[in-house]
Protein backbone atom coordinates (compact mmCIF):
# COMPACT_ATOMS: atom_id res chain seq x y z
CA UNK A 1 0.00 0.00 0.00
CA UNK A 2 1.33 3.66 -1.18
CA UNK A 3 1.20 6.10 0.68
CA UNK A 4 -1.14 8.16 -2.12
CA UNK A 5 -3.40 5.06 -1.28
CA UNK A 6 -3.33 5.98 2.37
CA UNK A 7 -4.97 9.50 1.60
CA UNK A 8 -8.54 10.42 1.41
CA UNK A 9 -10.35 11.86 -1.66
CA UNK A 10 -13.21 13.43 -0.49
CA UNK A 11 -12.02 13.17 3.20
CA UNK A 12 -11.59 14.57 5.63
CA UNK A 13 -14.41 16.53 4.81
CA UNK A 14 -13.62 20.10 5.57
CA UNK A 15 -15.70 22.12 7.89
CA UNK A 16 -16.96 25.03 5.30
CA UNK A 17 -18.81 21.82 4.03
CA UNK A 18 -21.16 21.91 6.96
CA UNK A 19 -21.35 25.86 7.14
CA UNK A 20 -21.82 26.50 3.80
CA UNK A 21 -24.71 23.44 3.37
CA UNK A 22 -28.20 24.55 4.38
CA UNK A 23 -31.55 23.02 5.34
CA UNK A 24 -34.96 23.15 3.76
CA UNK A 25 -37.66 24.30 5.98
CA UNK A 26 -41.54 25.29 5.02
CA UNK A 27 -41.41 23.04 1.97
CA UNK A 28 -44.72 23.17 -0.10
CA UNK A 29 -46.73 19.96 -1.95
CA UNK A 30 -44.77 22.16 -5.42
CA UNK A 31 -41.51 22.28 -4.34
CA UNK A 32 -41.46 19.00 -3.51
CA UNK A 33 -42.97 17.89 -6.99
CA UNK A 34 -40.18 19.99 -8.08
CA UNK A 35 -37.66 18.33 -6.34
CA UNK A 36 -38.02 14.93 -7.44
CA UNK A 37 -38.64 16.27 -10.57
CA UNK A 38 -35.15 18.03 -11.06
CA UNK A 39 -32.74 15.39 -9.69
CA UNK A 40 -33.14 13.94 -13.38
CA UNK A 41 -30.35 16.02 -13.90
CA UNK A 42 -28.18 13.94 -11.64
CA UNK A 43 -27.41 16.04 -9.13
CA UNK A 44 -28.40 14.31 -5.68
CA UNK A 45 -28.28 17.29 -3.44
CA UNK A 46 -31.53 19.03 -3.54
CA UNK A 47 -33.23 15.57 -3.33
CA UNK A 48 -30.86 14.56 -0.53
CA UNK A 49 -32.05 17.49 1.61
CA UNK A 50 -35.37 17.18 1.08
CA UNK A 51 -34.84 13.50 2.34
CA UNK A 52 -33.20 14.66 5.21
CA UNK A 53 -35.78 16.89 5.97
CA UNK A 54 -38.34 14.10 5.79
CA UNK A 55 -35.83 12.19 8.41
CA UNK A 56 -35.62 15.14 10.87
CA UNK A 57 -39.37 15.74 11.13
CA UNK A 58 -41.41 12.30 10.93
CA UNK A 59 -40.86 10.14 13.76
CA UNK A 60 -42.00 7.16 12.15
CA UNK A 61 -40.04 7.27 9.16
CA UNK A 62 -36.76 7.97 11.57
CA UNK A 63 -37.84 4.76 13.75
CA UNK A 64 -38.46 2.46 11.10
CA UNK A 65 -35.08 3.30 9.53
CA UNK A 66 -33.32 2.97 13.14
CA UNK A 67 -34.89 -0.47 13.21
CA UNK A 68 -33.91 -2.02 10.05
CA UNK A 69 -30.66 -0.71 9.84
CA UNK A 70 -30.12 -1.60 13.95
CA UNK A 71 -31.37 -4.84 13.38
CA UNK A 72 -29.62 -6.04 10.50
CA UNK A 73 -25.87 -4.19 11.69
CA UNK A 74 -26.44 -6.89 15.12
CA UNK A 75 -26.67 -10.01 12.77
CA UNK A 76 -23.10 -12.17 12.62
CA UNK A 77 -21.18 -11.63 9.94
CA UNK A 78 -19.40 -14.09 8.87
CA UNK A 79 -16.77 -14.40 6.38
CA UNK A 80 -16.39 -17.98 4.53
CA UNK A 81 -13.73 -19.23 3.06
CA UNK A 82 -14.43 -20.57 -0.69
CA UNK A 83 -14.64 -24.55 -1.20
CA UNK A 84 -13.51 -25.72 -4.55
CA UNK A 85 -16.16 -28.45 -6.49
CA UNK A 86 -15.57 -31.60 -5.32
CA UNK A 87 -13.67 -30.81 -2.49
CA UNK A 88 -15.08 -31.35 1.28
CA UNK A 89 -12.90 -27.62 2.63
CA UNK A 90 -11.70 -25.10 1.65
CA UNK A 91 -7.77 -24.80 0.57
CA UNK A 92 -4.85 -23.57 3.34
CA UNK A 93 -4.09 -20.73 0.90
CA UNK A 94 -8.01 -19.87 0.82
CA UNK A 95 -8.53 -20.87 4.48
CA UNK A 96 -5.35 -17.88 5.01
CA UNK A 97 -6.95 -15.43 3.15
CA UNK A 98 -10.57 -15.82 4.80
CA UNK A 99 -8.76 -15.11 8.25
CA UNK A 100 -6.75 -12.26 7.30
CA UNK A 101 -9.98 -10.70 6.02
CA UNK A 102 -11.72 -11.62 9.48
CA UNK A 103 -8.57 -9.59 10.98
CA UNK A 104 -8.88 -6.81 8.98
CA UNK A 105 -12.83 -6.75 10.03
CA UNK A 106 -11.82 -6.58 13.66
CA UNK A 107 -8.89 -3.31 13.21
CA UNK A 108 -10.91 -0.46 13.05
CA UNK A 109 -9.86 2.11 15.35
CA UNK A 110 -12.03 5.63 14.11
CA UNK A 111 -10.97 8.10 16.41
CA UNK A 112 -13.17 9.90 19.04
CA UNK A 113 -14.93 12.98 18.20
CA UNK A 114 -14.50 13.05 14.35
CA UNK A 115 -17.17 12.03 11.63
CA UNK A 116 -15.50 8.89 11.13
CA UNK A 117 -17.49 5.52 11.17
CA UNK A 118 -16.75 2.08 12.59
CA UNK A 119 -17.39 -1.52 10.98
CA UNK A 120 -21.26 -1.43 12.64
CA UNK A 121 -22.08 2.08 12.39
CA UNK A 122 -21.13 2.52 8.71
CA UNK A 123 -23.38 -0.69 7.87
CA UNK A 124 -26.31 1.19 9.29
CA UNK A 125 -24.56 4.15 7.25
CA UNK A 126 -24.59 1.97 4.44
CA UNK A 127 -28.57 0.88 4.63
CA UNK A 128 -29.94 4.69 4.61
CA UNK A 129 -29.76 3.38 0.87
CA UNK A 130 -32.60 1.57 1.34
CA UNK A 131 -34.74 4.71 1.80
CA UNK A 132 -32.34 6.89 -0.26
CA UNK A 133 -31.42 5.23 -3.25
CA UNK A 134 -27.78 5.70 -3.17
CA UNK A 135 -25.20 6.18 0.09
CA UNK A 136 -21.28 6.22 -0.74
CA UNK A 137 -18.41 6.09 2.10
CA UNK A 138 -14.49 6.30 1.42
CA UNK A 139 -12.44 3.74 2.63
CA UNK A 140 -9.63 4.81 4.90
CA UNK A 141 -7.33 2.57 4.75
CA UNK A 142 -4.21 1.96 7.12
CA UNK A 143 -1.33 -0.70 8.24
CA UNK A 144 -2.04 -2.47 11.70
CA UNK A 145 -1.08 -5.40 12.78
CA UNK A 146 0.86 -6.69 9.78
CA UNK A 147 -2.29 -6.26 7.42
CA UNK A 148 -4.13 -3.58 5.14
CA UNK A 149 -7.20 -3.16 7.00
CA UNK A 150 -10.13 -0.22 7.11
CA UNK A 151 -9.12 2.05 10.21
CA UNK A 152 -12.74 3.87 9.47
CA UNK A 153 -15.50 4.75 6.97
CA UNK A 154 -16.16 8.18 5.94
CA UNK A 155 -19.51 9.76 5.10
CA UNK A 156 -19.02 11.25 1.47
CA UNK A 157 -22.24 13.63 1.71
CA UNK A 158 -24.41 14.12 -1.56
CA UNK A 159 -22.62 17.68 -2.63
CA UNK A 160 -20.06 15.17 -3.42
CA UNK A 161 -21.64 12.72 -6.18
CA UNK A 162 -23.44 12.89 -9.17
CA UNK A 163 -24.67 10.91 -12.09
CA UNK A 164 -23.23 13.01 -15.62
CA UNK A 165 -24.80 15.81 -16.74
CA UNK A 166 -23.51 15.79 -20.35
CA UNK A 167 -25.71 13.66 -22.72
CA UNK A 168 -23.32 11.68 -24.27
CA UNK A 169 -21.57 10.15 -21.03
CA UNK A 170 -22.04 6.77 -20.32
CA UNK A 171 -24.55 6.87 -17.23
CA UNK A 172 -22.76 5.98 -14.02
CA UNK A 173 -22.48 7.40 -10.12
CA UNK A 174 -19.14 9.65 -10.04
CA UNK A 175 -17.38 11.57 -7.67
CA UNK A 176 -16.40 15.53 -7.32
CA UNK A 177 -13.71 15.62 -4.94
CA UNK A 178 -13.98 19.15 -4.38
CA UNK A 179 -17.80 19.30 -4.52
CA UNK A 180 -20.03 19.19 -7.65
CA UNK A 181 -20.28 23.23 -8.68
CA UNK A 182 -16.40 23.51 -8.31
CA UNK A 183 -14.95 20.38 -9.84
CA UNK A 184 -15.18 17.61 -12.28
CA UNK A 185 -16.85 14.72 -12.12
CA UNK A 186 -14.35 11.73 -11.76
CA UNK A 187 -14.98 7.53 -11.15
CA UNK A 188 -14.82 6.18 -8.10
CA UNK A 189 -10.83 4.97 -7.26
CA UNK A 190 -10.51 1.39 -7.49
CA UNK A 191 -10.51 0.00 -3.62
CA UNK A 192 -11.39 3.47 -1.99
CA UNK A 193 -14.95 3.42 -1.80
CA UNK A 194 -18.08 1.63 -1.04
CA UNK A 195 -21.17 2.20 -3.31
CA UNK A 196 -24.47 1.01 -1.66
CA UNK A 197 -27.10 1.61 -4.36
CA UNK A 198 -30.76 0.24 -3.41
CA UNK A 199 -32.03 -2.08 -6.33
CA UNK A 200 -35.95 -1.35 -7.13
CA UNK A 201 -36.54 -3.55 -10.17
CA UNK A 202 -35.69 -2.30 -13.38
CA UNK A 203 -35.72 1.55 -11.95
CA UNK A 204 -32.62 4.27 -12.23
CA UNK A 205 -30.71 4.38 -9.25
CA UNK A 206 -32.53 8.08 -8.50
CA UNK A 207 -35.47 7.19 -8.82
CA UNK A 208 -35.51 3.54 -6.62
CA UNK A 209 -35.14 5.75 -3.35
CA UNK A 210 -38.27 4.78 -1.16
CA UNK A 211 -38.56 7.97 0.11
CA UNK A 212 -39.92 9.03 -3.04
CA UNK A 213 -42.84 7.45 -2.96
CA UNK A 214 -43.26 8.84 1.16
CA UNK A 215 -43.08 11.94 0.30
CA UNK A 216 -46.83 12.38 -0.68
CA UNK A 217 -47.37 10.69 2.79
CA UNK A 218 -44.95 12.81 4.50
CA UNK A 219 -46.36 15.89 3.30
CA UNK A 220 -50.19 14.08 4.40
CA UNK A 221 -48.22 13.81 8.12
CA UNK A 222 -46.82 17.46 8.25
CA UNK A 223 -50.20 19.11 6.94
CA UNK A 224 -52.49 16.76 9.36
CA UNK A 225 -49.73 17.56 12.14
CA UNK A 226 -50.23 21.19 11.59
CA UNK A 227 -53.73 21.37 11.12
CA UNK A 228 -54.60 18.88 14.38
CA UNK A 229 -52.51 21.84 16.55
CA UNK A 230 -54.63 24.57 15.02
CA UNK A 231 -57.77 22.66 15.70
CA UNK A 232 -56.67 22.08 19.08
CA UNK A 233 -55.71 25.90 19.63
CA UNK A 234 -59.32 27.04 18.28
CA UNK A 235 -61.60 24.91 20.02
CA UNK A 236 -59.32 22.65 22.54
CA UNK A 237 -59.07 25.39 25.48
CA UNK A 238 -62.34 26.50 27.37
CA UNK A 239 -64.10 29.12 26.19
CA UNK A 240 -64.94 32.25 28.50
CA UNK A 241 -68.13 34.55 27.88
CA UNK A 242 -69.23 37.50 29.75
CA UNK A 243 -72.70 38.96 29.56
CA UNK A 244 -73.06 42.89 30.48
CA UNK A 245 -76.04 45.75 30.02
CA UNK A 246 -74.29 46.99 27.39
CA UNK A 247 -72.82 50.33 28.63
CA UNK A 248 -69.21 51.12 28.16
CA UNK A 249 -68.06 51.48 31.82
CA UNK A 250 -69.56 47.20 31.80
CA UNK A 251 -67.89 46.49 28.57
CA UNK A 252 -64.74 48.18 29.56
CA UNK A 253 -64.98 46.19 33.01
CA UNK A 254 -65.36 42.88 30.94
CA UNK A 255 -62.40 43.31 28.78
CA UNK A 256 -60.28 43.90 31.78
CA UNK A 257 -61.72 40.47 33.19
CA UNK A 258 -61.33 38.55 30.25
CA UNK A 259 -57.82 40.02 30.00
CA UNK A 260 -56.53 39.10 33.27
CA UNK A 261 -58.47 35.85 33.80
CA UNK A 262 -56.28 34.40 30.75
CA UNK A 263 -53.17 35.10 31.46
CA UNK A 264 -53.41 35.63 35.47
CA UNK A 265 -55.72 33.16 36.29
CA UNK A 266 -58.11 35.51 38.05
CA UNK A 267 -60.45 38.76 38.09
CA UNK A 268 -62.90 40.81 39.57
CA UNK A 269 -66.27 41.86 37.92
CA UNK A 270 -69.17 43.19 39.64
CA UNK A 271 -72.88 42.75 39.53
CA UNK A 272 -73.44 44.49 36.42
CA UNK A 273 -71.18 41.57 34.40
CA UNK A 274 -72.46 37.76 34.24
CA UNK A 275 -69.53 35.51 33.52
CA UNK A 276 -70.08 32.16 31.90
CA UNK A 277 -67.19 29.29 31.08
CA UNK A 278 -67.60 26.90 28.24
CA UNK A 279 -65.98 23.24 27.94
CA UNK A 280 -63.83 23.08 25.09
CA UNK A 281 -64.90 20.55 22.51
CA UNK A 282 -64.66 17.02 23.54
CA UNK A 283 -64.14 13.73 21.56
CA UNK A 284 -61.54 10.95 20.80
CA UNK A 285 -58.81 13.39 19.23
CA UNK A 286 -57.91 10.10 16.94
CA UNK A 287 -61.05 10.61 14.70
CA UNK A 288 -60.39 13.79 13.87
CA UNK A 289 -59.76 14.11 10.01
CA UNK A 290 -56.32 15.77 11.04
CA UNK A 291 -55.18 12.65 12.96
CA UNK A 292 -56.53 10.13 10.55
CA UNK A 293 -54.21 11.77 7.64
CA UNK A 294 -50.90 11.73 10.10
CA UNK A 295 -51.92 8.16 11.34
CA UNK A 296 -52.72 6.87 7.60
CA UNK A 297 -49.07 8.35 6.70
CA UNK A 298 -47.53 6.72 9.69
CA UNK A 299 -49.21 3.35 7.94
CA UNK A 300 -48.38 4.00 4.87
CA UNK A 301 -44.44 4.50 5.87
CA UNK A 302 -45.01 1.00 8.32
CA UNK A 303 -45.86 -1.25 5.15
CA UNK A 304 -43.38 0.38 2.62
CA UNK A 305 -40.09 -0.23 4.51
CA UNK A 306 -41.20 -3.00 7.36
CA UNK A 307 -43.92 -5.10 4.95
CA UNK A 308 -46.53 -4.47 6.88
CA UNK A 309 -47.86 -4.62 10.65
CA UNK A 310 -49.52 -6.45 13.16
CA UNK A 311 -52.53 -3.57 12.85
CA UNK A 312 -52.14 -2.79 8.90
CA UNK A 313 -55.95 -4.92 8.31
CA UNK A 314 -57.22 -6.03 11.19
CA UNK A 315 -56.90 -3.09 13.91
CA UNK A 316 -55.78 -3.04 16.88
CA UNK A 317 -57.12 -6.45 18.14
CA UNK A 318 -54.09 -8.56 16.33
CA UNK A 319 -53.83 -12.19 17.13
CA UNK A 320 -51.15 -14.61 17.54
CA UNK A 321 -51.62 -16.46 13.83
CA UNK A 322 -51.27 -12.51 12.70
CA UNK A 323 -48.11 -11.90 14.65
CA UNK A 324 -46.81 -14.81 13.28
CA UNK A 325 -47.35 -13.36 9.71
CA UNK A 326 -46.26 -10.29 11.11
CA UNK A 327 -42.74 -11.24 11.70
CA UNK A 328 -42.25 -13.39 9.07
CA UNK A 329 -42.96 -10.84 6.52
CA UNK A 330 -40.66 -8.41 8.66
CA UNK A 331 -37.82 -11.10 8.60
CA UNK A 332 -38.10 -11.42 5.14
CA UNK A 333 -37.30 -7.49 4.83
CA UNK A 334 -34.86 -7.83 6.98
CA UNK A 335 -33.13 -11.10 5.22
CA UNK A 336 -33.69 -9.14 1.99
CA UNK A 337 -32.05 -5.81 3.33
CA UNK A 338 -29.25 -8.05 5.04
CA UNK A 339 -28.55 -9.56 1.55
CA UNK A 340 -28.06 -6.79 -0.35
CA UNK A 341 -25.46 -5.45 2.15
CA UNK A 342 -23.58 -8.81 2.29
CA UNK A 343 -23.51 -8.63 -1.32
CA UNK A 344 -22.01 -4.81 -1.14
CA UNK A 345 -19.14 -6.39 1.11
CA UNK A 346 -18.66 -9.42 -0.80
CA UNK A 347 -18.35 -7.73 -4.09
CA UNK A 348 -16.15 -4.45 -3.03
CA UNK A 349 -14.82 -4.32 0.35
CA UNK A 350 -12.96 -7.95 0.55
CA UNK A 351 -11.67 -8.13 -3.02
CA UNK A 352 -9.99 -4.32 -1.92
CA UNK A 353 -8.87 -5.94 1.77
CA UNK A 354 -7.58 -8.86 -0.42
CA UNK A 355 -6.10 -6.91 -3.28
CA UNK A 356 -4.14 -4.58 -0.61
CA UNK A 357 -2.95 -7.74 1.55
CA UNK A 358 -1.88 -10.57 -1.26
CA UNK A 359 -2.55 -8.73 -5.32
CA UNK A 360 -4.20 -10.27 -7.87
CA UNK A 361 -6.08 -13.73 -6.12
CA UNK A 362 -7.69 -16.07 -8.60
CA UNK A 363 -11.77 -15.72 -8.06
CA UNK A 364 -12.12 -19.64 -6.54
CA UNK A 365 -10.06 -18.42 -3.40
CA UNK A 366 -11.46 -15.03 -2.65
CA UNK A 367 -13.80 -15.15 0.37
CA UNK A 368 -17.28 -14.35 0.57
CA UNK A 369 -19.62 -12.65 2.83
CA UNK A 370 -22.82 -13.70 4.72
CA UNK A 371 -25.47 -12.11 6.86
CA UNK A 372 -28.65 -14.22 7.93
CA UNK A 373 -31.38 -13.68 9.68
CA UNK A 374 -32.16 -16.68 12.27
CA UNK A 375 -35.18 -18.61 11.39
CA UNK A 376 -37.62 -17.92 14.99
CA UNK A 377 -38.54 -21.22 16.58
CA UNK A 378 -41.03 -22.22 18.73
CA UNK A 379 -39.28 -24.08 21.20
CA UNK A 380 -41.88 -25.67 23.25
CA UNK A 381 -43.65 -26.80 20.23
CA UNK A 382 -40.92 -28.34 18.52
CA UNK A 383 -40.01 -30.45 21.87
CA UNK A 384 -43.96 -31.63 22.56
CA UNK A 385 -43.49 -32.71 18.75
CA UNK A 386 -40.13 -34.52 19.69
CA UNK A 387 -42.43 -36.54 22.49
CA UNK A 388 -45.54 -37.07 20.86
CA UNK A 389 -43.77 -39.14 18.07
CA UNK A 390 -41.67 -40.99 20.49
CA UNK A 391 -44.94 -41.19 22.40
CA UNK A 392 -47.17 -43.04 19.37
CA UNK A 393 -44.04 -45.99 18.66
CA UNK A 394 -42.30 -43.61 15.48
CA UNK A 395 -38.78 -44.71 15.36
CA UNK A 396 -36.88 -41.61 15.66
CA UNK A 397 -32.81 -41.37 15.04
CA UNK A 398 -31.64 -39.83 18.20
CA UNK A 399 -28.80 -37.96 16.16
CA UNK A 400 -31.92 -36.02 14.44
CA UNK A 401 -33.59 -35.52 17.64
CA UNK A 402 -30.80 -33.73 18.87
CA UNK A 403 -30.27 -31.42 16.46
CA UNK A 404 -34.03 -30.60 15.80
CA UNK A 405 -34.11 -29.62 19.97
CA UNK A 406 -30.46 -28.14 19.26
CA UNK A 407 -28.78 -30.12 22.14
CA UNK A 408 -25.89 -31.12 21.66
CA UNK A 409 -24.87 -34.98 22.27
CA UNK A 410 -22.73 -35.67 24.82
CA UNK A 411 -19.59 -36.60 24.70
CA UNK A 412 -17.62 -39.36 26.88
CA UNK A 413 -17.22 -37.67 30.48
CA UNK A 414 -19.47 -34.78 29.92
CA UNK A 415 -21.68 -34.44 33.19
CA UNK A 416 -25.18 -34.98 32.31
CA UNK A 417 -28.37 -33.02 33.90
CA UNK A 418 -30.42 -35.92 36.22
CA UNK A 419 -33.42 -36.89 34.31
CA UNK A 420 -36.80 -36.54 35.63
CA UNK A 421 -37.91 -39.42 37.15
CA UNK A 422 -41.29 -41.53 35.80
CA UNK A 423 -44.09 -40.02 37.42
CA UNK A 424 -46.11 -43.43 38.30
CA UNK A 425 -49.66 -43.15 36.90
CA UNK A 426 -52.33 -43.04 39.30
CA UNK A 427 -53.55 -46.40 40.23
CA UNK A 428 -56.95 -47.61 38.36
CA UNK A 429 -60.37 -46.25 40.61
CA UNK A 430 -61.30 -49.62 41.84
CA UNK A 431 -64.02 -50.69 43.18
CA UNK A 432 -63.76 -51.70 47.20
CA UNK A 433 -63.41 -55.41 47.83
CA UNK A 434 -66.84 -57.08 48.30
CA UNK A 435 -67.35 -60.21 50.81
CA UNK A 436 -68.12 -63.50 49.69
CA UNK A 437 -71.81 -62.60 48.98
CA UNK A 438 -70.73 -59.93 46.53
CA UNK A 439 -68.45 -62.05 44.04
CA UNK A 440 -71.48 -61.88 41.66
CA UNK A 441 -71.12 -57.97 41.60
CA UNK A 442 -67.27 -58.03 41.36
CA UNK A 443 -67.76 -60.83 38.00
CA UNK A 444 -70.59 -57.96 36.53
CA UNK A 445 -67.90 -55.35 36.93
CA UNK A 446 -65.13 -57.06 35.74
CA UNK A 447 -67.52 -57.50 32.79
CA UNK A 448 -68.05 -53.99 32.33
CA UNK A 449 -64.31 -52.78 32.48
CA UNK A 450 -62.70 -51.35 30.11
CA UNK A 451 -60.19 -53.60 27.93
CA UNK A 452 -56.31 -52.00 27.34
CA UNK A 453 -56.63 -51.46 23.83
CA UNK A 454 -59.31 -49.42 24.82
CA UNK A 455 -57.14 -48.03 27.61
CA UNK A 456 -54.19 -46.68 24.94
CA UNK A 457 -56.73 -44.97 22.43
CA UNK A 458 -58.07 -42.94 25.35
CA UNK A 459 -54.36 -42.01 26.93
CA UNK A 460 -53.89 -40.99 23.12
CA UNK A 461 -57.15 -38.81 22.54
CA UNK A 462 -55.92 -37.35 25.90
CA UNK A 463 -52.87 -36.42 24.83
CA UNK A 464 -53.95 -35.43 21.41
CA UNK A 465 -56.51 -32.91 22.94
CA UNK A 466 -53.93 -31.78 25.21
CA UNK A 467 -51.19 -30.71 22.01
CA UNK A 468 -53.96 -29.61 20.14
CA UNK A 469 -54.64 -25.75 19.83
CA UNK A 470 -57.62 -24.56 22.07
CA UNK A 471 -59.82 -24.20 18.84
CA UNK A 472 -59.15 -27.47 18.05
CA UNK A 473 -60.29 -29.52 20.98
CA UNK A 474 -63.43 -31.66 21.59
CA UNK A 475 -65.07 -33.30 24.67
CA UNK A 476 -66.39 -31.53 27.46
CA UNK A 477 -66.00 -31.50 30.87
CA UNK A 478 -68.30 -35.36 31.27
CA UNK A 479 -66.27 -36.59 28.16
CA UNK A 480 -62.72 -35.72 29.35
CA UNK A 481 -64.27 -37.76 32.43
CA UNK A 482 -65.11 -41.00 30.35
CA UNK A 483 -61.87 -40.50 28.79
CA UNK A 484 -60.02 -40.99 31.96
CA UNK A 485 -61.90 -43.76 33.25
CA UNK A 486 -61.48 -45.46 30.43
CA UNK A 487 -57.35 -44.78 30.31
CA UNK A 488 -57.33 -45.70 33.93
CA UNK A 489 -59.09 -48.84 33.36
CA UNK A 490 -62.51 -48.18 35.39
CA UNK A 491 -65.54 -49.92 35.05
CA UNK A 492 -68.68 -48.43 32.80
CA UNK A 493 -71.72 -48.28 34.03
CA UNK A 494 -74.68 -49.90 31.49
CA UNK A 495 -76.02 -46.83 30.75
CA UNK A 496 -72.49 -45.27 30.13
CA UNK A 497 -72.06 -48.53 27.45
CA UNK A 498 -75.07 -47.90 25.98
CA UNK A 499 -74.61 -44.16 25.55
CA UNK A 500 -71.17 -45.71 24.19
CA UNK A 501 -73.07 -48.21 21.65
CA UNK A 502 -75.34 -45.12 20.53
CA UNK A 503 -72.56 -42.83 19.94
CA UNK A 504 -70.67 -45.55 17.66
CA UNK A 505 -73.37 -45.95 15.67
CA UNK A 506 -74.22 -42.85 14.80
CA UNK A 507 -70.83 -41.76 13.68
CA UNK A 508 -69.33 -44.61 12.23
CA UNK A 509 -70.33 -44.27 8.28
CA UNK A 510 -68.45 -41.00 8.63
CA UNK A 511 -65.00 -41.42 11.02
CA UNK A 512 -62.85 -42.54 7.79
CA UNK A 513 -62.74 -39.04 6.85
CA UNK A 514 -61.29 -37.83 9.83
CA UNK A 515 -57.81 -36.87 10.16
CA UNK A 516 -55.84 -38.47 12.72
CA UNK A 517 -56.21 -35.46 15.85
CA UNK A 518 -59.20 -34.02 14.21
CA UNK A 519 -61.94 -32.84 16.90
CA UNK A 520 -63.86 -35.59 15.59
CA UNK A 521 -60.82 -38.61 16.20
CA UNK A 522 -60.53 -36.97 19.82
CA UNK A 523 -63.70 -37.98 20.48
CA UNK A 524 -64.14 -41.30 18.95
CA UNK A 525 -60.70 -42.14 20.62
CA UNK A 526 -61.94 -40.85 23.83
CA UNK A 527 -64.41 -43.51 24.14
CA UNK A 528 -61.89 -46.28 23.08
CA UNK A 529 -61.70 -46.13 19.18
CA UNK A 530 -62.28 -49.04 17.50
CA UNK A 531 -61.73 -51.63 20.30
CA UNK A 532 -64.58 -49.63 22.51
CA UNK A 533 -66.56 -49.81 19.69
CA UNK A 534 -66.25 -53.94 19.56
CA UNK A 535 -66.04 -54.21 22.87
CA UNK A 536 -69.55 -51.57 23.96
CA UNK A 537 -71.29 -53.58 21.23
CA UNK A 538 -70.34 -56.91 22.89
CA UNK A 539 -70.54 -55.82 26.23
CA UNK A 540 -74.34 -54.47 25.77
CA UNK A 541 -75.33 -57.71 23.59
CA UNK A 542 -74.38 -59.94 26.63
CA UNK A 543 -75.97 -57.75 29.65
CA UNK A 544 -79.16 -57.50 27.57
Amino acid sequence: MTKAETQGVTFPLPAQYRQQDYDLANVTPDQVRSILRNVRNGRLEDQDRLFRLMLDTWPRLRKNLGEVAGAVSRLPLEIIAPIAEGQEEATPKASAIADVVRRAFNSYAPKAGAWELSGPDSMKAGIAAYLKGTVVLEIVWQIANGIASPRCYSPVPAKYLSFPQQGNEVDRLMVAPQGVPTSTLEDFPPDRFLVFVWSNFDAHPIHAALLRPLAKEWLAYIYGKGWAMQYAQLFGIPWRTIKTDGSDEANAEADAFLANIGSSGWARHTTSTEFQIHDGVKGDAAQLPQMVIAHEADRQCDILLLGQTLTTDVGDSGSRALGDVHMAVRADVLQAVASWVAGVITDQLIPAIVRFNFGSVPTEEMPYCEIKVPEARDEKAIAERVKLLKEIGLDIPKKWAHETLGVPIPEPGDELLESKPEETPPPPLNVPPQDDEGDQEDDDEEGLRPTDEMAIAASKALEMRRLAPPGQRTMGGLGMARARDIANGVPLSVETVRSMVAYFDKVEAVRASWPEGAKEWQAWNGYGGDAGAKWARETLERIQ
